[in-house]
């Protein structure tokens, strides 16, 4: 019981040394991803409307042209020029996030491409302090606390790109055409076929940050937002997520269900529509969404057919332009995540209690693997 109990604080004593604190609670934040820093910006001026106290990027906050680490930096300067969006940055008391493949600066890239030009330029674009751990290690990966006890939310981000490993037999990363197409039509392929990279190679995260990971979960926060760039829970093969790497898949569900973290909210972005699956809230697509070039007479037809092509009718989706809140009822003792249309509308929403685990009854199976069967509680 003695080492148990030094266990736990070793743990705690990590998790301190490593996340940032931020002595007051946070009520109201907001969250999105997939952004062309050259399309339209009209998002910002919606979502400030719901004064959120801060923003989250979940990836892909800009498009990095070309395979060169310093196409980040050219991307990420033009969009510190949007007016909107730094008007918007005023008005928040802090941003914080990680990146996807495009603000990495390869599409479907992984540890193959790692640069720390590119992370220096994703940080200097999240205003990072330059005192800040981040800046010492490899990787965007980061935690934060808002408030204190039962009135604090902590926020895990992952960094799914820079120890990422090889997907499936047939992909390469690179922005030029045809290579997305390809890269798609491999993993639809090795999803029929289960061949998925097996092996040690076959990670996300890599040993330090699934280390590190582990000691983030403790806590006796009331909510705990993990974030995800890619999708974790989806069965969709098209799109890239956790799905495609089953071991890291197994090891992240396995964990999450030995921690237990309080309130859990999944936050991802990536594919250019929302869903709600389970503990898991997807909002992508904040410049250029699945559905937004069909006229309005067949967008109803176009979620339906998402739900059927890339998940399952029971988990709702909405494929126009969105970005996502999460509210904090204290009083009420429960958390709020919506995702909203361009004109600032609910379009999907979902709710858990403070403090209180998710319920983990079985994983959804992932085509072509064998990770579970059934679905979650809750879908």
């Amino acid at each position: 019981k003695f080492l148990l109990c030094m266990r736990h604080v070793a743990s705690w004593c990590l998790v301190v040394a490593s996340s940032t604190f931020v002595s007051s609670a946070v009520d109201v934040f907001a969250f999105g991803s997939c952004s062309k820093q050259y399309r339209s910006q009209d998002l910002w001026d919606v979502i400030a409307r719901h004064h959120p106290q801060g923003w989250l990027w979940l990836g892909d906050a800009v498009y990095a042209h070309g395979d060169e680490p310093g196409g980040v930096r050219e991307a990420v300067t033009a969009a510190q020029k949007i007016a909107n969006y730094t008007d918007f940055l005023e008005t928040v008391g802090w941003i914080d996030g990680v990146w996807d493949d495009h603000d990495y600066g390869v599409n479907d890239s992984g540890s193959d491409v790692y640069d720390p030009i590119r992370q220096v330029a994703f940080l200097d674009f999240l205003g990072i302090s330059e005192s800040s751990p981040r800046r010492g290690r490899r990787g965007t990966y980061f935690s934060s606390v808002h408030g204190a006890g039962m009135r604090a939310v902590k926020i895990i981000g992952l960094d799914t790109r820079t120890f990422r490993g090889r997907p499936a037999a047939i992909h390469r990363s690179t922005n030029a055409w045809p290579w997305p197409a390809v890269n798609i039509a491999g993993r639809l392929l090795a999803s029929l076929a289960s061949i998925w990279c097996r092996g040690e190679e076959n990670d996300i995260l890599g040993k330090e940050q699934w280390d590190w990971l582990e000691n983030e979960l403790v806590g006796e926060q009331a909510v705990t937002v993990l974030i995800s760039s890619i999708q974790v829970l989806t069965p969709n093969p098209f799109f890239e997520s956790w799905g495609q790497f089953p071991k890291a898949r197994d090891r992240l569900i396995s964990l999450l269900r030995a921690a237990s973290p309080p309130g859990l909210v999944i936050l991802s972005g990536d594919v250019h529509f929302a869903e709600v699956r389970g503990p898991e809230v997807t909002s992508s697509g904040m410049t250029h969404a699945a559905c937004m070039a069909l006229p309005d007479a067949f967008s109803s037809a176009c979620y339906p057919l998402l739900s059927l092509m890339f998940g399952s009718l029971s988990a709702p989706v909405y494929g126009g332009r969105n970005y996502g809140v999460v509210t904090t009822d204290w009083d009420q003792g429960s958390v709020e995540v919506s995702v909203h249309d361009h004109l600032g509308r609910v379009v999907l929403r979902t709710s858990r209690q403070l403090g209180v685990p998710w319920i983990w009854t079985s994983v959804p199976p992932f085509p072509g693997t064998v990770v579970g069967a059934g679905l979650l509680a809750g879908v």
